[in-house]
């Protein structure tokens, strides 16, 4: 999976960001957790591009370049644990704006829960 940074929160891109969490004493399990996903998504074979932005240190993968656009997925990271959580596809829905969440402290899994997440709402 291909993730760019929002246009308005460039010109730091997500690893540098992540970078600078992760050099602060008090943030740097987050930062470790998610430059270890950025990693692996970065090394993940699917060529999906999608649009992230950061929330604090939540990242959000996004249907365009906006901040303010829909979430395709919402990651947390914590301590060794990635909290994750996205919108139901709308004929799944058991009632309008459902979310499904869930966590996982596999970044190998995290990878897989963002890719089920996107392709609910993207194509390739």
């Amino acid at each position: 999976m291909l993730l760019r940074r929002v246009t308005a929160q460039c010109p730091q891109s997500l690893v540098e960001f992540y970078q600078d969490v992760r050099d602060q004493p008090a943030s740097e399990p987050v930062g470790r957790l998610m430059l270890n996903l950025l990693q692996a998504l970065e090394e993940e074979t699917s060529s999906q591009f999608v649009w992230a932005a950061t929330v604090g240190t939540d990242l959000l993968l996004l249907q365009k370049d906006d901040r303010r656009a829909p979430a395709l997925a919402v990651v947390q990271a914590k301590t060794r644990w990635y909290f994750i959580e996205a919108p139901l596809p709308k004929d799944q829905e058991p009632w309008p704006e459902a979310w499904v969440k869930g966590h996982t402290d596999s970044v190998s899994q995290a990878v897989g829960m963002l890719e089920k997440a996107v392709s609910w709402h993207l194509r390739d």
